[in-house]
């Protein structure tokens, strides 16, 4: 077994919480960490790194996340059509902006992975749902015209098809 295998980083949130991670969990998904890594070198591993744009409660998520899939070969890339594992349903069974910030997160470290599941998770949760329906979920003010309204209707009807 490796050193590196059992190498632990401590990533800090901007709330200033301390999340304790597998270094290959979190190397091999975020391409954020790994560039670091690469750039400072082993001795980066002794080092807290600040995260300065995710919560602490965020963070921990994505750690899971990230520790969940360590040993998983390929990134998803084009996940339409394809089912989601229950473990992921079951990670993204949150709060509305706490998914969204999930996905803000795996953006700002570059995890592609959850990238593109977080987006998947947040597309579903507007499948048939219309343009007042999701006003309603989100508290969204209505202030279009309706000439606005017509006019973006037109402009997507090819959407309709979809």
């Amino acid at each position: 077994m490796s050193t590196s295998a059992t190498t632990k980083l401590t990533l800090v949130s901007e709330d200033r919480v301390n999340v304790l991670v597998d270094k290959d969990a979190i190397s091999n998904r975020s391409s954020l960490i790994s560039d670091l890594l690469a750039d400072l070198g082993e001795a980066a591993a002794e080092y807290p790194i600040p995260i300065s744009k995710v919560k602490g409660d965020v963070l921990k998520k994505v750690v899971e996340w990230c520790e969940h899939h360590k040993d998983d070969t390929s990134e998803p890339r084009n996940l339409a059509g394809k089912k989601v594992s229950a473990w992921d349903q079951e990670f993204f069974n949150n709060e509305d902006d706490v998914t969204f910030d999930i996905v803000l997160a795996a953006n700002f470290l570059d995890i592609k992975g959850l990238l593109h599941l977080g987006v998947k998770m947040v597309a579903n949760q507007f499948h048939g749902l219309n343009a007042q329906q999701i006003r309603e979920k989100y508290g969204l003010e209505d202030d279009l015209t309706p000439e606005e309204k017509d006019r973006i209707s037109r402009e997507n009807a090819w959407a309709d098809d979809l």
